[in-house]
């Protein structure tokens, strides 16, 4: 089978990342790169001289050589262009999130499988080995059961003129939870956020809480403010509690046997016993996880395998975001 030519759209902050990614892949046989600034087609360049390179995105479009698209662009754009590329015939790579309006993935979705083209939200961190070691260690009851989920994600920066906080970084736990635990579903949301900069007009800064099913709470706290990069989960469950720090080069998950045990009901007074045992650390591959993504996305394509899970796991969580925004405007806990 031949190998598939493809267009990356945007080449700002994370299209660089596409674009050195599918060039890595060897059933790519040819690269096309679109952005509306010339020096940053000038550095793509510099680096790949094989890639071609134009400012009109419309012009991969009419390209019939063109096998996919891989769109990096603003998200408030992410909706008109993929709109555009699926119509063209083309099968899509989207950065999240999808759209900025669930309205329009569930357009984007249906036109996508009207037109049996491939649709997916690149959702990075479902690839890592980390996240993976995770999911494992739940389905396999390690920790027992789940009862709470606590994630911060700070960083002075980068600030987005789009999107707020909660669309930029929280989004990701969202990704992650509806990875981890398929069977919780989010029962009411809570958002608080501020604002500092006057003509940024985006929330720098947020806190979230979600209540699920099986009394399972999640916490996440957000920031464009701090001075120091932060990106930490804990997972605490009946048996043992897992840490995962993805700042750390080594040891980015560790798994503490700790805990609270409770005594027999039959004792009147409540005693808590509180447990410290030993702490285990997995070995965690480095492979790129985007990597692996743009390669599965690749083979799904020529295999003719047109799975939209990343999709609709996308529009899931564009939902949440919503109602995360809706909390904000109204200040006040919304059902799910």
């Amino acid at each position: 089978m031949k190998k598939i030519n493809v267009g990356v759209i945007g080449l700002g902050y994370w299209g660089p990342n596409y674009v050195r990614n599918f060039l890595r892949q060897m059933e790519v046989d040819h690269l096309w790169a679109c952005d509306t600034s010339d020096s940053a087609l000038e550095k793509t360049q510099n680096l790949y001289p094989q890639v071609s390179s134009t400012n009109d995105y419309r012009q991969l479009l009419k390209n019939g050589s063109i096998d996919c698209i891989a769109v990096a662009t603003p998200p408030n754009t992410h909706y008109k262009i993929t709109k555009a590329a699926l119509s063209s015939g083309k099968h899509v790579l989207v950065a999240k999130p999808l759209t900025t309006k669930s309205q329009h993935a569930v357009d984007l979705l249906k036109i996508a499988k009207k037109n049996n083209l491939f649709l997916s939200c690149d959702l990075t961190f479902l690839y890592t080995s980390a996240v993976n070691i995770i999911k494992k260690n739940l389905e396999n009851k390690v920790i027992g059961e789940p009862l709470y989920y606590d994630s911060i994600r700070t960083n002075l920066g980068l600030i987005q003129h789009d999107v707020n906080v909660i669309w930029d970084l929280a989004i990701h736990d969202f990704s992650i939870l509806s990875y981890l635990f398929i069977n919780y579903k989010p029962k009411r949301i809570f958002a608080i956020a501020s604002k500092h900069f006057k003509n940024s007009g985006k929330e720098e800064i947020a806190h979230i809480t979600i209540e699920y099913n099986k009394n399972f709470i999640v916490h996440i706290h957000v920031s464009w403010l701090s001075p120091v990069k932060m990106r930490t989960i804990i997972i605490g469950g009946t048996n043992k509690m897992i840490l995962f720090d993805d700042i750390q080069p080594d040891e980015k998950i560790k798994i503490y046997d700790k805990g609270v045990d409770i005594p027999s009901p039959s004792i009147t007074t409540f005693k808590p016993i509180y447990r410290s045992g030993d702490v285990f650390i997995p070995k965690v591959e480095n492979e790129e996880a985007l990597f692996i993504e743009i390669k599965e996305f690749i083979n799904n394509i020529k295999k003719g395998k047109h799975i939209y899970d990343n999709a609709e796991k996308s529009l899931d969580i564009i939902r949440l975001l919503e109602a995360c925004d809706k909390s904000l405007k109204q200040n006040k806990i919304i059902n799910l």
